[in-house]
């Protein structure tokens, strides 16, 4: 907030005044001096001066009966060239009454402002019918309510009036969208509480269940993920559209996460309706986060160790291509052999050779341990068919779903399209078609992965 709004609608001289907020606030212009001084008295000129200075700093015009710092007497005083009194408040500068209710008037049309009239008033109306779509918190409100009026040069209305007109927009706008939440979903906050606060298993409600976080990054703790981000889809929390932004959403779902599930039914309507709704959205929304994380976590995981594995497998394989190579070298060196001889020896050594199937690259290595290694991939899989992933109707991973769907048998029927790319051409064309399935979860899996990190599947 800049300098110039700090004390929209604060009462005069209720706090203290930082130096630059005096020099600021209580500096008059020559034409504001000019008419200042064309009054009489000087302790009347003084009074206007800083019911002038108090208009422009506050938006109000004030009859304050609290004490005028001593530095904001000394600092007006010496523009308008009079002695500053030692004590003073703005009633007591004044003898006459009338001069003082005169002064307020006076200082009201100095300043520039004037009150507001049905038009501004319907203005502001519109305004605060917006504003109140992005935040409930009232408090945020009024500060816009006057901040509104004040830069329009109109006198900021009391804070009685402010608070009421801000609680009653408030109040529409929470009647609407909680009926708009109840039609949307067929669903009353009676039935959300009778949901979450049953007992899950005996101390454990389903609404405590739902808070923590996987305490460990393992697989059973996805899964758990996973079976909260069902439940909440179970009770309507995906078809929820409450139209708040996300921080408003936030912060109303954190006062339901800080109660308990016996307290839910004392928060009143529609309060309640709306509060409950953001707390199932949000929560959706972080469950649903965390797994996609913990899904990475784990897949990365998966993927080094085999990896390793493929590092150890691919090392193996150098070591009889090393000594194969010295054999090939020592004939070669061996002058004695004829051609024919040097030829049937290399047939000896090559034919082991011919007769594995070995991977070739570390790549190739790694695909094949990860398919080997299928239980892990097989249950991250299931997770992640369970949180049902958005996903364009070309999606590569569309198609490599419905083939899962369709195959009971664990086996991937013949001749079925790969998706997956040239790398996993020889995998999914293998005659072993078990092995072939198993190519085909584990390609799955790191499609997903890719898709999330590139933001084709969310």
């Amino acid at each position: 907030m800049i300098l110039e709004e700090a004390r929209i609608g604060e009462r005069a001289f209720s706090g203290p005044l930082s130096e630059l907020e005096i020099d600021v606030f209580f500096t008059l212009s020559p034409e504001e001096i000019s008419a200042v001084c064309d009054r009489r008295g000087e302790l009347n000129r003084l009074g206007l001066a800083l019911h002038l200075c108090v208009m422009k700093m506050t938006g109000r015009a004030e009859l304050s009966t609290k004490m005028v710092p001593q530095a904001v007497l000394v600092h007006v005083a010496d523009q308008l060239d009079v002695p500053p009194p030692n004590l003073a408040s703005l009633r007591s500068l004044y003898r006459d009454r009338s001069t003082l209710f005169r002064h307020r008037k006076l200082a009201v049309e100095l300043a520039g402002f004037r009150e507001a009239g049905a038009g501004a008033r319907s203005g502001l109306l519109q305004y605060l019918r917006q504003e109140v779509l992005a935040t409930t918190a009232s408090d945020v409100l009024r500060g816009k309510v006057m901040r509104w009026l004040h830069a329009r040069k109109y006198v900021v209305f009391t804070a009685r009036n402010i608070r009421s007109l801000v609680r009653r927009e408030a109040e529409r706008r929470d009647k609407a969208l909680a009926r708009r939440i109840n039609d949307q979903n067929g669903l009353m906050s009676s039935r959300w509480i009778d949901d979450l606060a049953t007992d899950l298993e005996p101390g454990l409600t389903w609404f405590e269940w739902l808070l923590p976080g996987p305490a460990r990054k393992s697989i059973p703790a996805l899964e758990t993920q996973a079976a909260k981000v069902a439940f909440l889809r179970d009770i309507g929390a995906d078809r929820l559209s409450l139209d708040l932004p996300d921080a408003e959403v936030m912060r109303l779902a954190r006062r339901v996460v800080l109660r308990k599930a016996s307290n839910l039914e004392r928060i009143a309507e529609p309060q309640r309706t709306i509060e409950l709704a953001c707390f199932l959205k949000h929560r959706l929304e972080v469950l649903t986060d965390g797994a996609i994380d913990l899904f990475n976590h784990l897949v990365n995981d998966i993927v080094r160790r085999a990896r390793d594995r493929a590092i150890r497998t691919v090392a193996r394989q150098a070591s009889p291509l090393q000594t194969l190579v010295a054999q090939i070298d020592g004939l070669v060196r061996n002058e004695d052999l004829s051609g024919d001889d040097l030829r049937a020896s290399l047939v000896v050594l090559i034919k082991p050779f011919r007769s594995e199937r070995r991977p070739l690259t570390r790549a190739m290595a790694t695909r094949q341990e990860l398919c080997v290694a299928i239980n892990d991939l097989s249950r991250l899989l299931n997770v992640a068919q369970e949180l049902e992933f958005d996903l364009p109707e070309s999606h590569p991973l569309a198609e490599a779903f419905a083939v899962l769907d369709i195959t009971s048998d664990k086996e991937l029927p013949p001749g079925q399209r790969n998706v997956f790319g040239r790398a996993w051409e020889s995998f999914m064309s293998d005659k072993d078609r078990a092995a072939a399935y198993r190519s085909w979860t584990a390609a799955t899996v790191l499609l997903i992965k890719r898709s999330l990190r590139n933001g084709s599947a969310s």
